[in-house]
């Protein structure tokens, strides 16, 4: 049961972190950056859960051991290295 805890814990720190997000920060480019860092992040958090879990052998969830590391990988590269020019600057509008 612990394992399933845990993984729940996963998916409510990701709700909870997508939803605190939406509300913080206006629509844009900048808050789709944060999301995709906060849910690689998340991914690569699932993904050591999964591989963690010894009661059933890795085989059981290497597929989506390796699916969550390269999304949260992928998530994360984006975020960090994707150029990302200010969509509000020079509108009067104050982006985050």
């Amino acid at each position: 049961m612990r394992f399933v805890f845990q993984l729940m814990g996963c998916f409510f720190v990701a709700l909870s972190v997508t939803k605190l997000l939406t509300i913080h920060y206006i629509e844009g480019t900048f808050l789709r950056q944060r999301l995709f860092l906060s849910l690689g992040l998340i991914d690569l958090m699932t993904a050591k859960v999964l591989y963690d879990y010894k009661d059933l052998p890795q085989s059981v969830f290497m597929g989506f051991i390796v699916l969550h590391v390269l999304e949260g990988s992928l998530f994360i590269f984006d975020g960090v290295f994707r150029s990302r020019p200010n969509k509000f600057a020079g509108k009067g509008r104050k982006a985050n």
